[in-house]
C-alpha cells in the first residue's frame, strides 16, 4: 500500500485473483469509508487524426485535402511540453523560452514557449515525459517524421507551431497555476 501525503487515503495494490477477498475484508473495517478502483489513463491517439477529420479512424481527410496546419500559430496553455518529445523535435533551432512580446521563434513546432518565472527554472522548462501538456499539443502539431515508428500517432495539423504558456508547477507535480493579472501575462 501507499499513504498518500497530505490526503486522507491511501492505495492499495494487490495481486488480480485476491482483489476479491482484499475488497470485502477492507469494506468490513469500520474505519473505511470509501473503496474505488484507481485507474491508470493512457494517451492513445493513434486514430485521433483520422476521427476528428472525418469521424472514422482511418481517413484523414482534412490532410489530403491540403489542410495540415502549414503557415498557422495557435496558442494553448496546460502543463508544459516535452520539447524533447520526437513530436516536437527540431535540430536546427532552438525552443524560443520567452521571446519579447510579439515575437516568435523559427522553431519547427515551438513558435514560443513562456512560463511563470517566479515558479520555473532552467531544469523545469518542460513538462515530465508524456505529460497532460505533451499529449494534448502532440495530438494537434506532434510530428515525428514520415519514416518514424510513431507516425501513426501524428497530430491534426502537424505543420501548425504553438505559441505556449507553461502553467505547470513542476516542485508540486501535476498542479498548474493560472498566473495573475492573466491579461497582462499573456
Amino acid at each position: 500500500f501507499e499513504a498518500v501525503p497530505n490526503e486522507p487515503f491511501m492505495r492499495l495494490w494487490c495481486a488480480a485473483e485476491c482483489l476479491g477477498a482484499v475488497v470485502g475484508g477492507l469494506a468490513h473495517q469500520p474505519e473505511v469509508l470509501w473503496i474505488e478502483a484507481d485507474v491508470t489513463h493512457h494517451a492513445q491517439n493513434r486514430f485521433g487524426r483520422g476521427i476528428v477529420q472525418s469521424g472514422r479512424h482511418a481517413h484523414d481527410l482534412l490532410n489530403a485535402a491540403g489542410l495540415d496546419g502549414e503557415g498557422e500559430i495557435f496558442g494553448a496553455s496546460d502543463s508544459g511540453i516535452d520539447h524533447d518529445h520526437c513530436f516536437f523535435h527540431d535540430p536546427v533551432h532552438n525552443v524560443p523560452f520567452m521571446f519579447p512580446a510579439g515575437q516568435v521563434g523559427r522553431h519547427r513546432s515551438i513558435a514560443r514557449y513562456d512560463y511563470q518565472e517566479s515558479v520555473m527554472n532552467d531544469q523545469s522548462k518542460k513538462d515530465r515525459v508524456m505529460g497532460h501538456g505533451t499529449h494534448v499539443i502532440g495530438s494537434v502539431l506532434g510530428w515525428a517524421g514520415q519514416d518514424h515508428n510513431m507516425k501513426a500517432y501524428h497530430g491534426i495539423a502537424p505543420k501548425s507551431r504553438v505559441a505556449f504558456y507553461d502553467l505547470g508547477l513542476v516542485s508540486e507535480g501535476s498542479k498548474m497555476q493560472v498566473p495573475g493579472p492573466l491579461h497582462q501575462t499573456v
